[in-house]
């Protein structure tokens, strides 16, 4: 018997033991094949075609990506959203024909984080079907007007769309992503739940963007999925904020969820709308982009392709427990060192602070900061302001100019570990010239001190990488690859922690 028997015997028998999940937290990894077959054409006509192709970001990571097809295509990129497409040529020589896609991919699930983008003005203009209508100012206005923050306004929109409207695919109109006739009607699919959101979100002049993809069903290791779905981001205090109204309509116990999370059991192929490519469809730029986009002697002709995926958890074996802390004690949490990229995108651990609370834990420390500068984290700890969080910056600073910047990262986790009522400590940071294992050691015995003064303590360690039975840096075991900016993670280097780290107690 095979790994993947194995592994298809515990999905099922956990599917019945917890019941159909309508979503997955932490990670997915599957295969996705996007695949279209040529329409016959009669000699002299000829036809077009425009296909997305799928982009790794800090969410969702692309491993490989292969194209089938006896056609030469043409890669093309639109100049705002910096979506990918091919494009192909066809005539009759080419009926039924079939081109195909296939992608492994990694995603994670999303939670809010920081925005890298200059140019937010493009997520406040109106769009041919999410205008900045009168209508769309007035709604903003009644909605928002008891609302203080951005992110008090956008869960108030969220509230008034989930209130409003109704999933519902009868009749004509819906589907296109048309806010005023969601506004009107009160009905259709997600993008149309969506482009309401969007278009009051942008009257209250809170940045809003589109994005569509394939929900990977949660319940099936491998099969067709018939349709697209499409989701929606807000710019709140810096960060971008998931929604997925349309889900919590159909999943009104997840309401909550799906307000600040996308699940991990997605696949986005582009985001914005009125998409343009080169070259240019004759039927103007695009609507938004999930099928595949074909005109034949200049018409648009209406296709929908066909999509497969295979879970591919099975073959997982690197990323184990990637999403959740690793267990090395009775009363405690080990981690490595993801603040070595000012860059690293919060999912890793901040993601999960929710989880680690409710698990007890009280208590973080932290490698690079004395305990001398224990006052300051106190402060920081009880007030995690922009005042003190400068301090923190200009300590880090003025102890070494070059380390100030690859610290933000760590500066910015603390401030979401606070929040969460999560107490930095300091582990006290050795001297420079001393070994692995001295480090190794005067850590141990700090935390081992901390923990002799107070036993209840639920912790977790944040250190770096010198004490794996390895060596290569932090970045080849709980790094990021710099390329894509994505975490590069070797857990088999972790699975080696010293049993003097696995056993680590109060006494």
């Amino acid at each position: 018997m095979n790994h993947k028997f194995f592994f298809l015997i515990g999905f099922f028998l956990t599917r019945l033991l917890l019941g159909t999940p309508f979503y997955i937290p932490g990670k997915d990894f599957f295969e996705f094949t996007y695949s279209i077959s040529l329409p016959p054409l009669n000699p002299g006509q000829k036809g077009e075609i425009w296909i997305p192709t799928a982009h790794s970001d800090v969410f969702q990571r692309v491993e490989t990506q292969k194209q089938f097809s006896s056609l030469l295509g043409k890669e093309s990129k639109d100049p705002v959203f910096q979506n990918q497409a091919v494009f192909f040529r066809f005539d009759h020589n080419d009926s039924g024909k079939k081109i195909s896609f296939n992608y492994k991919v990694r995603r994670f699930e999303k939670s809010e984080y920081r925005n890298t983008e200059k140019n937010i003005n493009l997520y406040l203009k109106a769009e041919p079907l999410i205008p900045l209508d009168p209508r769309f100012k007035k709604l903003a206005q009644e909605i928002t007007k008891s609302q203080g923050t951005d992110l008090e306004k956008g869960r108030a929109i969220y509230e008034y769309v989930l209130s409003v409207m109704k999933y519902d695919k009868s009749g004509v109109g819906w589907g296109r992503g048309d806010a005023i006739y969601a506004c009107d009607v009160k009905k259709g699919n997600c993008s149309d739940f969506h482009a309401l959101f969007i278009a009051i979100s942008r009257a209250a002049k809170i940045p809003s963007r589109f994005m569509v993809g394939f929900t990977i069903p949660p319940d099936k290791t491998e099969g067709e999925i018939e349709g697209y779905h499409c989701w929606a981001e807000f710019l709140a205090q810096g960060k971008w904020v998931p929604v997925d109204i349309s889900e919590a309509w159909k999943h009104p116990e997840a309401k909550d969820y799906y307000f600040g999370h996308h699940p991990a059991n997605r696949f986005e192929l582009t985001r914005g709308r009125q998409l343009t490519f080169t070259p240019t469809p004759q039927d103007g730029p695009i609507n938004f982009f999930v099928h595949p986009h074909m005109e034949i002697d200049g018409k648009f002709i209406k296709t929908q392709g066909s999509y497969f995926f295979r879970r591919l958890i099975h073959e997982d074996k690197a990323h184990n427990n990637l999403n959740f802390p690793l267990p090395y004690s009775e009363n405690g949490f080990f981690y490595g060192d993801p603040g070595h990229a000012l860059d690293w995108p919060d999912f890793i651990l901040i993601h999960h602070l929710e989880e680690l609370k409710k698990k007890g834990v009280s208590v973080f420390f932290l490698e690079h900061f004395r305990t001398s500068e224990q006052p300051l984290l106190d402060s920081f700890f009880k007030d995690p302001t922009t005042v003190n969080l400068n301090k923190l910056i200009t300590t880090v600073t003025r102890r070494n100019q070059g380390y100030a910047q690859l610290k933000l990262g760590e500066l910015e986790l603390m401030k979401s570990l606070s929040a969460k009522g999560i107490r930095p400590i300091a582990i006290d940071l050795p001297k420079k010239n001393g070994s692995k294992e001295k480090r190794e050691e005067h850590w141990i015995k700090t935390i081992k001190e901390y923990l002799n003064k107070n036993p209840q303590t639920t912790w977790v360690a944040y250190v770096g990488s010198f004490h794996l039975k390895t060596e290569s840096q932090s970045q080849d075991t709980l790094g990021v690859d710099e390329r894509m900016n994505q975490p590069s993670v070797n857990l088999d280097a972790l699975k080696e922690t010293p049993d003097r780290w696995k056993n680590l107690s109060p006494n």
